[in-house]
């Protein structure tokens, strides 16, 4: 038996396996410090170990084939047989999508596996730190809080090239969505106009959160709880207030009768109820909160339904102002019925800081979108980012002990912004959309009667309007929020819809 060694390990090879063993010794000492931690304290291979490699690699597929081979027997030296393989490289833009996955939805335990172990080995070529990926090969794995960290890291260090490929995702989107595209100008206008009354409500409730008393008052109040026979009782009552011909309510009477109303309990499930129809097929999915809740999330759902049933050539941008309408018309039936401002208001409270906070991150998105259109990924410009994080580090306050209580909705810390700015907008089409709807929901329950606001939701659901148009319906004077031109008019065709809005 044969042996070559390095100053760490030690292979033994048959006359056969020469050009094996020395090309798998010449490997180890490209790379010493990984090879170190790879072999985890085994200093000596036998022949029978050595991997099936093609000592000649000339091509880079070849080199790569080999390295993997090598990389694989080690780990099954040390008994790792069932692990992930972690040492591929990984494009900036797989990185990027990974870290989407992981920060904004909610992969399986399987894809956790993959994104913690891509991670790790990018975050070892930027800092030649094994230990995550020694984790995940010979410990218990990785968990949420390493895989967090890492990607903390990465944003932190690498936060250009991360935004790059972020607009890059978002041109695309963008120029995919003309209804997007054909009112830019309007749209930004009117979310600039939420975006300033969202702060002023923030501002009010950042107030009560730094008042000690206020604070444990809002971190101890509890929804009323309602059970099914009084929320039956509260949705048939709201649907009859927003339509007194009892149109909504028999369609809704119908929806029970079908079993068309799928019913989940939120403390199992996180995910948000939504309207769907695809063809023939159609329901709500309702995930319970048993409280007040419910009550609203179900006529929002419901009005989804029910404009879906006459929607013809409408334009999307207007696809929540129904629903989001029918919600506050059912949250001031809810008071007529005897419930306080306060367990309306603050079921409210959350969603209208973690609406600001999406605000903020989609205006500077969708102009930095639009404004690299056409350019080479490296020659973006993303100067309005930058500015927003250069505000932000300023502000950025470093006691932070009750806001960061309310985990999830009142973000802290540059990190955190940061993160939130990498999100695509191809969710957020949905939240413009959103945001849209709240504007003129807020602007007829204010400005407009009851029947007035029904004929214009009518009007929309069954006719193409631009921007320009609807603002006109309600009175408003387009150039007052800086809409000086009428769009060219387009005809649209509706598809099958969805809905799936968070409550």
């Amino acid at each position: 038996m044969n042996s070559i060694s390095n100053d760490f390990v030690t292979i033994e090879y048959k006359n056969y396996q020469e050009k094996c063993a020395k090309y798998c010794l010449e490997t180890f000492n490209r790379e010493p410090e990984f090879y170190k931690a790879l072999l985890n304290g085994k200093t000596s291979i036998h022949s029978d170990e050595l991997p099936i490699i093609n000592p000649i690699d000339t091509e880079e597929e070849i080199k790569d084939l080999n390295r993997r081979s090598i990389n694989s027997s080690i780990m099954k030296m040390n008994g790792v047989t069932d692990k992930y393989y972690p040492f591929d490289d990984v494009s900036t833009k797989n990185i990027y999508n990974y870290m989407i996955e992981f920060i904004f939805l909610n992969p399986s335990e399987t894809w956790l596996e993959v994104i913690g172990a891509s991670l790790a080995y990018d975050y070892y070529k930027m800092t030649k730190d094994f230990s995550y990926i020694k984790k995940h090969l010979y410990g218990d794995g990785l968990n949420k809080e390493d895989i967090g960290k890492m990607c903390s890291y990465k944003i932190m260090n690498c936060y250009d090239d991360l935004l790059r490929e972020k607009i890059s995702d978002d041109i695309e989107t963008l120029t995919e969505e003309d209804f997007i595209m054909d009112d830019f100008n309007g749209i930004m206008a009117i979310l600039c106009k939420v975006g300033d009354n969202l702060k002023s409500e923030a501002n009010e409730m950042d107030k009560m959160i730094n008042t000690p008393e206020s604070y444990e008052k809002l971190k101890s109040y509890q929804m009323p709880r309602i059970d099914y026979k009084e929320r039956e009782k509260l949705v048939r009552g709201a649907l009859a207030y927003i339509d007194p011909t009892y149109k909504l309510l028999e369609e809704y009477l119908e929806l029970e009768k079908e079993d068309k109303i799928y019913e989940e309990d939120a403390t199992e499930n996180s995910r948000s109820s939504y309207f769907y129809r695809y063809g023939d097929d159609y329901g709500i999915k309702l995930y319970t909160q048993n409280n007040l809740e419910d009550v609203i999330t179900l006529v929002h759902e419901l009005s989804h339904f029910h404009y879906s049933k006459i929607n013809k050539n409408s334009n999307k941008l207007f696809n929540e102002y129904n629903s989001i309408y029918y919600e506050k018309k059912a949250a001031e039936y809810l008071k007529k019925v005897g419930y306080s401002d306060d367990d309306i208001e603050y079921a409210a409270f959350f969603r209208k800081n973690s609406n600001l906070f999406e605000l903020l991150y989609i205006m500077p998105s969708l102009y930095t979108a639009k404004n690299n259109i056409g350019k080479e990924q490296k020659d973006y410009d993303i100067s309005i980012i930058k500015k927003m994080l250069n505000q932000a580090n300023t502000e950025v306050s470093e006691d932070h002990t009750n806001k960061e209580e309310i985990e999830g909705y009142l973000q802290s810390g540059l990190a955190n912004i940061k993160m939130n700015l990498l999100k695509p907008i191809d969710n957020g089409s949905k939240l413009l959309i959103y945001e849209i709807g709240t504007y003129f929901a807020e602007y007829a329950m204010n400005n407009l009667k009851h029947e007035e606001t029904l004929t214009i939701l009518d009007r929309i659901a069954t006719n193409y309007y631009d921007l320009y148009d609807v603002l006109k319906m309600h009175g408003i004077v387009p150039e007052t929020i800086g809409l000086d031109d009428k769009p060219k008019q387009k005809v649209k065709n509706t598809n099958e819809q969805t809905s799936n809005d968070k409550e």
